[in-house]
């Protein structure tokens, strides 16, 4: 039996092509937010993030939001 080793993903990995992909802020905004309210992610940051993608105006301002998280998440946050 082969031992598979998994390895571990941020919810926001998961769906950061899906918001690359879509059209508008507004489709943006909602998948983040579905995708935030069904994860594991700590209460308190899942509350920040939310409030947070709530106030962003523009699609490109997304993308660079999901893309800060994710490097935050890996332990490479730029500031």
């Amino acid at each position: 039996m082969i031992n598979k080793k998994r390895t571990k993903v941020s919810v926001l990995n998961k769906v950061v092509r899906k918001i690359f992909k879509v059209k508008t802020v507004d489709e943006a905004r909602d998948l983040m937010k579905k995708c935030l309210e069904s994860s594991k992610i700590n209460a308190e940051d899942k509350q920040t993030m939310l409030d947070e993608i709530t106030q962003i105006t523009t699609l490109e301002k997304i993308h660079q939001y999901i893309s800060n998280a994710i490097l935050a998440y890996e332990g490479d946050r730029v500031v």
